[in-house]
């Protein structure tokens, strides 16, 4: 009997020759001109999208934001998947969960501020889902977990920095508001990480 073929890696690589150029494009000033109309759903037209003072900063930050988050859902998924221990799969859970609602929020808040964010996996996000899908047993539920810490210390850096710096209201608030979220998810990852070190 022949195995399964996975064609998840097949798709990955699609998408990671994709997510480059795209990455690389998009992230660099705002595509939407003054004069064209922008319609998105449940946002209107392009006379609704808020001019304000909408940096370089801060579309660099709202890129990154993106970034974190589709490796964070992307991560999750494959610890689902691949964890040994229930509370590596509970985690992973959570990550895609909670990081697909931050997304959303962040693609409506991108949208008002005419600016694209990237929809794929970066190149370190994909170095990292790489990594993990070589891995199996308490290496990959250590790695996992080790990852979500360092991943989630770095956001919390890079949030708390563009809520003190931004002159932007809109995403001031958003980064304020996603902070405490970010804080919970790197204590249960280091709670993890204790649970599976203890095995």
């Amino acid at each position: 009997m022949k195995n399964k073929v996975n064609f998840k890696p097949i798709l990955l690589s699609t998408a990671i020759s994709m997510g480059i150029l795209y990455g690389a494009t998009s992230c660099t000033k705002s595509t939407t001109k003054a004069n064209t109309p922008l319609v998105i759903k449940g946002i209107g037209t392009g006379e609704d999208v808020a001019k304000l003072d909408t940096t370089q900063r801060d579309r660099n930050f709202l890129c990154k934001a993106a970034e974190i988050n589709l490796e964070e859902i992307w991560l999750g998924q494959l610890a689902q998947q691949h964890s040994t221990y229930t509370y590596t799969k509970e985690l992973g859970q959570m990550m895609e969960t909670d990081h697909h609602k931050v997304l959303d929020g962040l693609t409506l808040l991108a949208a008002k501020q005419a600016i694209d964010i990237p929809t794929l996996l970066d190149k370190q996000a994909q170095e990292d889902y790489r990594m993990l899908a070589n891995k199996s047993g308490t290496d990959f539920d250590t790695s996992y977990c080790s990852l979500m810490i360092k991943g989630h210390k770095a956001a919390i850096d890079l949030f708390e920095t563009e809520a003190n710096e931004t002159s932007n209201t809109d995403i001031r608030n958003w980064a304020t508001s996603t902070l405490p979220g970010l804080h919970k998810h790197l204590e249960h990852a280091t709670t993890c990480l204790a649970k599976v070190q203890k095995i």
